[in-house]
């Protein structure tokens, strides 16, 4: 088989596509699209991503919400028991549940074929991956 029919039954197999998704989507956030990344919602990544000025953080997470992927309208506050935490366009931080994580990397990838393609580059993704078990 070829990669790019590798590439296509991915593309077209949306439990592939979601393997892939909750297996390496954090990776590929990482490498292809930083301003994405998802990071967990600890002191070490809070710091990173804010800074140690606890005024800061403070301000971060006050304006921030929790991440809903079913319902943008209404948003709840920042929870700091939330496992993951990204920074939105406004720099607040955003609360993400253990839950919700495969939903928002499927919403952060910019482009569902170039995420098959670097999975496909990358290793991440064979023939075996997309072939059905008999």
């Amino acid at each position: 088989m070829t990669d790019e029919e590798i590439k296509a039954k991915a593309l077209e197999d949306d439990a592939v596509y979601d393997t892939l998704v909750e297996e390496y989507g954090m990776d590929y956030l990482r490498e292809k699209q930083p301003d994405d990344i998802l990071e967990y919602l600890d002191d070490e990544n809070v710091k990173a991503a804010c800074g140690d000025d606890a005024v800061n953080i403070l301000s971060r997470a006050f304006h921030g919400y929790r991440y809903n992927p079913y319902n943008t309208e209404s948003s709840e506050e920042f929870n700091p028991n939330d496992t993951y935490f990204f920074l939105n366009g406004y720099a607040n931080m955003v609360s993400v549940q253990e839950e919700d994580k495969d939903e928002y990397l499927k919403n952060a990838i910019n482009s569902k074929e170039d995420f098959v393609d670097w999975c496909l580059t990358e290793g991440y993704l064979t023939e075996s991956d997309v072939t059905e078990v008999e």
